[in-house]
């Protein structure tokens, strides 16, 4: 059995999984990039909240943790939770 977990913890991700991962990496960047950028007027504060909107800032972290659990031992889970830790 412990056989079997180990085997099973040292599969690649899918394709899909590993898709997902580096959009996860790209969005915390995007987010990062938005929460840096400053609101001088009314339409620049448009523009950084449509771009928090877009990269969906708000659901990030949970969408990270969530990929973690699923993939633990997965380098891109490790990557996504760094890329989020300025949050």
């Amino acid at each position: 059995m412990l056989l079997f977990a180990a085997f099973l913890l040292a599969q690649p991700l899918a394709p899909a999984a590993r898709r997902l991962g580096h959009a996860l990496v790209e969005r915390a960047q995007m987010c990062e990039h938005w929460a840096g950028e400053e609101a001088y007027d009314a339409a620049r504060r448009r523009q950084i909240d449509q771009g928090f909107r877009m990269a969906r800032c708000d659901t990030l972290k949970r969408d990270v943790a969530r990929f973690r659990r699923l993939h633990p031992s997965a380098p891109l889970a490790r990557k996504a939770s760094a890329a989020t830790s300025w949050m």
